[in-house]
């Protein structure tokens, strides 16, 4: 699903932009250790969404992690395969688990936002 306009925040969420939408969902690292992802209960239902506004909560069984819109845009639709499969947030995080949908009011803008480059290298495991 991930093209090559794709970024980060620091709080571990992604944006791929495809031309006026982009696709909006967590990363994988963000989920890891959660266990058993129960639910998504979505957030945003329409209008404009701004950006660090929540989008959804992945619901596990111990903990609610909240997901955050990285840039303002208009909220499109949200991943509805994700009702009835909510793991593929963690299991396809960046394919079918994305979050929503949007049109972001700045096509292409990522201002404060990381590519992937820069993402993996604030992100390594560290070596000892």
């Amino acid at each position: 699903m991930l093209g090559k306009d794709i970024y980060y925040t620091n709080d571990h969420e992604w944006i791929d932009f495809n031309g006026k939408y982009a696709y909006v969902g967590v990363c994988k690292f963000k989920l890891t250790g959660i266990g058993n992802i129960k639910a998504i209960e979505f957030h945003a239902h329409g209008g404009l969404v701004k950006k660090g506004q929540v989008l959804a909560m992945v619901i596990s069984d111990d903990y609610n992690i909240p997901i955050h819109m990285p840039v303002d845009g208009w909220f499109v639709e949200n991943n509805r395969a994700l009702l009835q499969n909510p793991s593929l947030t963690s299991q396809q995080a960046e394919k079918d688990g994305w979050i929503a949908l949007v049109k972001p009011l700045q096509p292409y803008l990522a201002g404060d936002l990381m590519n992937s480059s820069a993402y993996r290298n604030k992100h390594k495991p560290i070596t000892i």
